[in-house]
């Protein structure tokens, strides 16, 4: 009932609001391994390709936290969601506040859905990580008086180290790599 009346609040609003995200989120970390995605998961997917940072993020954590709650049950949605993940990552477009919380989605969806996730986007994933953390050290290239991006750039290696290691976890567990 409560998918149901936050898919009302989005068609009435002709939009995705960051509101009814929240309080979806909320459904998420207290019953997460019981919501049926399937009538909102394309609201997630526009989230994510929105140019609403903040919905865009949001979606990015619900995202993980289903990825923790559901882990296999979640694999269905793995062709809606990590190609909007990569998309967000790859974008030099996108709000860089965004790309953290699309990094911790990614290495959820590794860890949780296994098998599905490291057979089809396992060496693209690889790839965008790898282009992250080359360009997180070019640091003569950014003035010093840039604390923003400095910090930016600190925090991008951190959630790096962060995912590697929990896709490097993902692939150990694996049968079929």
């Amino acid at each position: 009932k409560i998918i149901t009346l936050l898919i009302q609040i989005f068609e009435k609003a002709n939009r995705v609001t960051e509101n009814a995200l929240i309080a979806f989120q909320g459904l998420c970390v207290g019953a997460g391994e019981s919501i049926d995605l399937s009538e909102i998961g394309k609201y997630l997917k526009y989230a994510l390709e929105s140019q609403d940072d903040d919905c865009a993020k949001l979606a990015c954590g619900i995202i993980s936290d289903l990825a923790g709650a559901m882990q296999d049950g979640l694999n269905q949605y793995l062709e809606d969601f990590v190609p909007c993940l990569h998309n967000i990552l790859r974008s030099p477009d996108t709000d860089r506040k965004i790309k953290l919380p699309a990094l911790q989605a990614l290495g959820d969806l590794s860890l949780n859905s296994g098998d599905q996730f490291n057979q089809r986007y396992l060496n693209e994933t690889l790839v965008i990580l790898n282009a992250a953390a080359s360009m997180s050290t070019q640091l003569e290239q950014i003035p010093n008086d840039d604390q923003d991006t400095l910090e930016f750039l600190a925090d991008l290696r951190e959630s790096l180290l962060e995912q590697y290691g929990t896709i490097l976890i993902a692939i150990s567990d694996s049968t079929d790599l």
